[in-house]
């Protein structure tokens, strides 16, 4: 894995999009974890592609280009430059997949505080009529990115940078003039390669070009990686038990630290709106798991995949990650496993009211009066038959402290994209697809992975020396992070840091757990309840592995249901049917539990399922992951969203004071306050600025004395603006976005 560090100038202002408005201004930019301005991954790829399909069309042999046949002999059929790139309608074919990994380009840290120009400006534009007349509803207000602005960032690529694809690769991203929206008259920039000189050799564009005109006139392709046995982890593999039962086992945490966002989807959606969950799936922990097997043996990979000793945990996140560690690392910090808390889902056994006053009744809630039972947070007061709302998200439990982290509150990012070249169902071109992504920012996320025993070493050595792995939707532009692993201590179990200490017997389901067909009917029509269903499912596997007897109490639940979807690349579709689960958060206890630690470890790896169903497939797909529930949270979660933002105290006291101005009937239009804010001159100069203030003083004071109909326009708004015009603790900047929000005001009142 090799990396191409690059920096974007701006040479004027530029406006990339979220698909996101309010009623003052139509289109914002896209801001990353920190709130500051930045050009998302997949637009940097967007432009790199399209860079390079305008540079093969003056190079007609450059349109179908013949790669030599992989290492088992399989032909590939020609494709052009860029799909050699940037991958094909083929691309599901591994070796001939997208080359180039992205990353969002950021502006360096400390950047503003060394520049006076503000992080963004706003451009109100309109359309003209045939008569050269503003045509109606047509006025429009985006934000757009300061000219000046510089953004550093860093593409991924496996090829060698000698081969076709590599200088190609170099080629497009120096070939990207203009980024954002309305190229043709903003936007315009400057794309370099950092370290040039002494890295990567010469990276101007004329240049690039003769290297790859004699790269493609040599064949010289870049070798794509195929699998090969190891013989580190060989042997291991082949000693893989294959009984039926579950052999002894180890188990192993797992820790991601993200370095860019991440979108995984739980359900699908018909809008143009893809919403990530909070958590990384066990069927994405172990797809990538079971790929990761795969680079090194693909009998390991088929014979773990089978393997009951085999189960992968959700991730779920445990903190946010400080901002200054936001950045790329290839060192292995197995420290961070004591620094950060575990992570277990949570739903139904923390509810919290929606009024509030006194008189709280505890039945309420899952079996008060057990001593290990699970009890609410700590909200307020609660009246008897009030409604309750889920408090989805996560506990966090460290040194004996259990919090709450709601994932109303786990921070996101949000960037829009517009699919140009889209091939529809037809084999013609779709045009533009627009739709917006949700993505989590950068955290830590946390979970378990059971190995057998004859493999556990080599395969956690094996993990924590890829530097690199990737999660989620649109990899190659999101994802992207490093995943440690360790030996869980003594007897540590999910949930629980020592289950001999523990003593609790009560678990909370970390993933979906299918529903069997007779009890879905039985749900559907009335005759059992949800609880009744999960009860049923805890009692046989409490039976099953030796944790109670048939005389004793049955399991104690509280669960909700709901449907569930799969994706499979290995299906027509692509899809997989709808399964009818009980959510994750669901919470059973098992009364009279047996304390042998062994037994139940045997069972939380085997999971949760009926005796109807088959535990390997259930396992496979993800489903019946459960954990020891930590009790209940004493405190919130008191992590929040990065947010460094320049502060600019002139600005927050001239906006307070524009803002409000809004609520006037009567408001001077557009073109009256640009006239009024166009006395202003930003020279730079302190005693210039103070001075141009003063001419915009006197004009707004000329206003109030021309004729009635132009005066009780100004006379509302004229105290508020000759204070902020004659105000010398204000700076001339601040006071000049005030009027342009004030004019934006104003346009919106006319629309």
């Amino acid at each position: 894995m090799s990396s191409i560090l690059f920096k974007i100038e701006l040479a004027c202002e530029a406006e990339p999009a979220t698909g996101l408005g309010n009623n003052v201004v139509n289109s914002i930019v896209p801001r990353d974890e920190r709130g500051v301005p930045c050009i998302p991954a997949s637009h940097l790829k967007g432009l790199m592609r399209a860079a390079l399909k305008e540079i093969s069309s003056c190079r007609p042999g450059w349109g179908s280009l013949t790669p030599p046949p992989l290492s088992d002999g399989t032909f590939v059929k020609p494709r052009s430059l860029a799909e050699l790139v940037f991958g094909g309608d083929d691309a599901m074919l591994a070796s001939y997949a997208s080359t180039v990994r992205v990353d969002t380009a950021k502006v360096p840290e400390g950047f503003y505080d060394q520049r006076d120009t503000p992080e963004s400006i706003l451009i109100t534009r309109t359309e003209l009529d045939e008569s050269g007349i503003a045509a109606d509803t047509s006025l429009r207000t985006t934000e757009a990115i300061s000219k000046g602005t510089i953004f550093e960032g860093e593409v991924f690529t496996d090829v060698d940078a000698e081969s076709i694809e590599g200088i190609a690769i170099k080629l497009a991203l120096v070939a990207i003039d203009a980024i954002g929206g309305s190229r043709s008259r903003a936007g315009q920039c400057v794309v370099s390669i950092v370290g040039a000189a002494d890295v990567v050799g010469e990276v101007a564009p004329h240049v690039l070009l003769k290297q790859l005109d004699q790269a493609i006139e040599a064949q010289r392709f870049a070798v794509r990686p195929m699998t090969q046995p190891s013989s580190v982890i060989i042997q291991a593999a082949q000693n893989i038990s294959q009984t039926t039962h579950v052999p002894s086992v180890t188990l192993v945490e797992l820790l991601f630290v993200a370095e860019t966002p991440i979108c995984l989807p739980e359900k699908p959606d018909r809008a143009n709106l893809i919403t990530s969950g909070f958590s990384i799936p066990a069927t994405a922990v172990q797809g990538l798991l079971l790929h990761h097997a795969a680079r090194t043996n693909t009998v390991l990979a088929d014979r773990l995949f089978a393997e009951p000793s085999f189960r992968c945990w959700p991730l779920h996140p445990c903190s946010l990650i400080p901002e200054s560690t936001i950045r790329r690392s290839t060192e292995l910090n197995l420290q961070l496993f004591n620094e950060l808390p575990s992570s277990v889902r949570v739903s139904l056994s923390h509810r919290s009211a929606k009024f509030a006053i006194e008189e709280f009744d505890e039945t309420y809630f899952f079996e008060p009066s057990l001593e290990c039972s699970v009890k609410p947070y700590a909200w307020p007061d609660v009246p008897s038959g009030a409604p309750l709302k889920g408090s989805d998200g996560v506990l966090l439990s460290k040194d004996g402290e259990t919090r709450l982290w709601k994932a109303s509150e786990m921070p996101r990012h949000l960037s829009a994209h517009g699919v140009l070249d889209g091939p529809s169902t037809d084999g013609t071109i779709a045009g533009r697809n627009l739709y917006t992504v949700e993505s989590m920012i950068p955290m830590y996320w946390r979970g378990y992975l059971a190995l057998p025993n004859e493999l556990a070493d080599d395969f956690v050595t094996s993990l924590n020396q890829r530097t690199e792995y990737r999660f989620g939707k649109g990899r190659s532009v999101r994802g992207r992070g490093r995943l440690m692993a360790r030996f869980c201590n003594g007897n540590a179990l999910p949930g629980c840091a020592d289950a001999t200490l523990n003593g609790n017997s009560t678990f909370i389901l970390q993933s979906p757990l299918e529903i069997p067909t007779a009890s879905h009917e039985a749900l559907v029509a009335g005759t059992i309840s949800a609880e009744d269903c999960l009860g049923e499912i805890a009692k046989q596997w409490s039976l099953r592995h030796g944790l109670s007897s048939q005389n004793d109490p049955s399991p104690l639940c509280w669960a909700s249901t709901g449907l569930r979807f799969g994706w499979s690349r290995h299906t027509a579709s692509g899809y997989q049917a709808a399964r009818a689960v009980i959510e994750p958060g669901s919470v059973f206890m098992i009364p009279s539990m047996s304390n042998d630690v062994v037994k139940l470890k045997n069972a939380i790896v085997a999971g949760l399922c009926a005796d109807t169903q088959d535990s390997r497939t259930s396992k496979q797909q993800g489903f019946g992951c459960i954990a020891i529930h930590p009790g209940k949270a004493t405190a919130f979660y008191a992590g929040s969203a990065q947010q460094s933002r320049r502060g600019n105290a002139s600005l927050a006291q001239v906006m307070k004071q524009i803002v409000p101005l809004g609520q006037f009937s009567h408001l001077p239009s557009t073109s009256q306050i640009r006239s009024l804010q166009q006395r202003i001159a930003l020279t730079g100069d302190p005693q210039l600025d103070r001075a141009s203030l003063k001419d915009a003083s006197d004009y707004l004071a000329e206003q109030l004395e021309r004729s009635t109909n132009i005066r009780v326009v100004w006379e509302p708004v004229a105290p508020v603006l000759s204070n902020l015009l004659n105000d010398e603790e204000l700076d001339a900047t601040a006071v000049v976005r005030g009027l342009k929000t004030l004019a934006d005001i104003a346009a919106a009142r006319t629309n």
